[in-house]
């Protein structure tokens, strides 16, 4: 995989905080909207993305309510979703686009192959 520059990862350091600003406690209408426009495994991926990008505000800022949907996360989801919805997603709730698509690819396994 390409590696990052230091403005992209100083970049993505910062992004939590605008959707945080952006959404202000408001993520049980921002779940409920993204849940009327993808399936539940694609909101529980986004929720999980969302709450693993965010962790390091955990102690300033109350993420419980993506906690919540995040917690219902089951590995059979990785096939129950389409990339592009995430992708989709991510931009919905705030991400850049480059960042939505750096998020959303499969990790490699040891061989170098697509999980």
């Amino acid at each position: 995989m390409k590696r990052r520059s230091k403005q992209q990862v100083a970049r993505e350091k910062v992004w939590s905080r605008v959707i945080r600003n952006k959404h202000d406690n408001k993520w049980p209408i921002i779940f409920s909207e993204l849940s009327s426009m993808y399936n539940e495994a694609t909101v529980i991926k986004l929720a999980s993305i969302v709450w693993w990008d965010c962790q390091t505000d955990k102690e300033e800022y109350d993420w419980s309510y993506v906690y919540s949907i995040m917690k219902k996360y089951y590995s059979h989801i990785e096939y129950e979703y389409e990339e592009c919805d995430l992708v989709n997603g991510l931009i919905y709730v705030g991400y850049p686009q480059d960042l939505a698509l750096f998020r959303v690819k499969k990790p490699k396994n040891k061989n170098g192959r697509k999980k």
